[in-house]
């Protein structure tokens, strides 16, 4: 999480869709590495605070936007 949070805050004024691309791979190959084991309260926790870093950045971004 703290190299995805890293990645966010390093390219805070990138596109939508060049962010997705950069995190894309990342997240494929966690996702791939722990596929084997039963990880649901993992892929839980981490989809959460995926969503909040994501949800900061968007608002962060969009300052004068509403929720």
């Amino acid at each position: 999480m703290r190299n995805l949070r890293q990645l966010i805050k390093k390219h805070a004024t990138m596109s939508v869709n060049d962010l997705i691309k950069l995190l894309n791979p990342k997240l494929r190959g966690w996702a791939n590495y722990y596929r084997h084991c039963v990880a649901k309260k993992v892929f839980d926790y981490v989809g959460h605070q995926l969503f909040q870093a994501l949800w900061r950045w968007a608002v962060r971004k969009h300052i004068t936007k509403g929720r």
